[in-house]
């Protein structure tokens, strides 16, 4: 049986998760160190990232593995090209020697 208050009425509770904090481990569209852009894109993800090696890692919102790649370092400059990826939101994970870095993707 549902609960009431007092006057008979249905108590509701609204809840709101701030996703970011789950998400990040740094600012969503960038950092001091790492730089992802456009947010959001259509097909090519230009990444400035610290000049380190790197793993760059997509997976989509429930959690599939939709592209992995490693990278030497590259001057601090990469460019993913994600034509395969239907439109939608992703994780992109980067793991560089120095640090590692979450942000929120969407694919236009």
């Amino acid at each position: 049986m549902p609960n009431t208050n007092p006057t008979g009425l249905l108590d509701i509770w609204v809840a709101k998760l701030d996703s970011d904090i789950a998400l990040s481990t740094s600012n969503l569209s960038n950092s001091n160190e790492v730089l992802v852009y456009p947010n959001p894109f259509k097909n090519d993800i230009g990444i400035k990232g610290d000049g380190s090696n790197t793993n760059v890692f997509i997976n989509d919102i429930n959690g599939r593995a939709v592209f992995s790649k490693f990278y030497q370092e590259k001057g601090g400059f990469l460019k993913i090209t994600t034509e395969q990826l239907p439109s939608g939101f992703y994780i992109l994970k980067i793991v560089s020697d120095i640090s590692i870095y979450t942000f929120k993707i969407l694919k236009q």
